[in-house]
């Protein structure tokens, strides 16, 4: 009755954390190819566009995850 919830290890800290990490990598890494693509390529700016918003999305699914499990368990 009173026990604690169990996270799959896929939603864990750790894996939630690993994957904020290398999706903001992912997100820099967009918003870099954005920049060059409107020099160089400007026909093909929509990929690194799509690739910028849709990590960015992700990203802040993993954050506000993160923030709602901090705030509901403060002791942790």
């Amino acid at each position: 009755m009173y026990r604690k919830i169990i996270v799959p290890w896929y939603d864990s800290d750790r894996a939630c954390l690993f994957g904020a990490t290398a999706l903001s990598a992912c997100f820099v890494f967009a918003l870099i190819g954005t920049y060059l693509a409107i020099i160089e390529y400007p026909e093909l700016v929509w990929y690194p566009v799509l690739l910028t918003v849709l990590s960015g999305l992700v990203l802040i699914s993993i954050v506000t995850r993160l923030i709602k499990r901090a705030i509901s368990n403060p002791s942790q």
